[in-house]
Formats: structure tokens, sequence, C-alpha cells
């Protein structure tokens, strides 16, 4: 019973992934973004968030136009996804690159005022355990 559950939960992620959900694609364009940027993807001096996975989530505060770094913890045998930013308009991604260890650093600026979730997930996905890191960051004027 639980060979035909793990199987049938395996071939629907199959499925899922030919199916062009998209998953696959972020994974191969992440880590073709990280290998062309790794070099310049590094700014002192800037605000950073390092993203959790407890509550309550860190949070940042910086300035319209000013960047800010986002670091997402390794976890054990994959990578960190591209982190994603919950509110359009709010900061823009300039680099990311996968660290050694399988964590992520990345570069963004803040764009207009306002408020965001930061997250992160894994990849691959994990059918036991999947951990997700979060993070605030809130842009002013």
């Amino acid at each position: 019973m639980r060979r035909s559950i793990g199987l049938g939960l395996g071939m629907a992620m199959a499925a899922t992934l030919l199916a062009g959900c998209g998953v696959a694609e972020e994974g191969a364009n992440a880590n073709a973004t990280a290998a062309r940027s790794h070099a310049r993807c590094s700014l002192s001096g800037v605000p950073s968030i390092v993203l959790s996975d407890t509550t309550p989530t860190p949070a940042l505060t910086v300035h319209a136009g000013g960047q800010f770094t986002v670091l997402v913890p390794p976890w054990v045998s994959t990578h960190a996804t591209v982190v994603s930013v919950g509110a359009a308009g709010i900061a823009v991604e300039q680099c990311t690159v996968l660290l050694p260890g399988g964590g992520r650093r990345s570069i963004f600026t803040a764009l207009g005022a306002g408020t965001s979730s930061l997250s992160a997930t894994v990849t691959p996905a994990s059918g036991l355990f999947m951990p997700a890191w979060g993070g605030t960051v809130t842009v002013g004027r």
C-alpha cells in the first residue's frame, strides 16, 4: 500500500512538472542567472535580512532607491529557490547566487513605498518536509 501511494505521488509530481507548471523552468533559470551573476552579486555596506522559518519573521526597512541583500539559509541535499517578493512594485531582484551548501544570496533594489513579504523554499521539493523561509521588507520614501 505504501509503495503505491509513493508511486502515485511521484507520478503526480512528474505529471505536474511535465505539464509546464514552471517549477523546473524556474530552477533552471535560477541556476543560469546565478552562474552569470556570481562574480558581481555581492555588496557590502547595504542593509540585509536573513529569511527564517520561525515566527515572528525577520523584518527590514529600507528607503526607496536603496539596495538590500536577502540571505536564504542552506538546507540538506537541496538548494534555495529564487526569493519571491509578495507585492509587485516594492522591490526588484538585481542578481542572485547559490552559495556553498545550498543557501542563496540575492540583491534587490527597493522601488516604491509599501510593505511586502519575502519568501523562498527549496528545490528539489521534498515529499516529507519542505522548509519555507520568510521575512518582510518595508520600503519608505
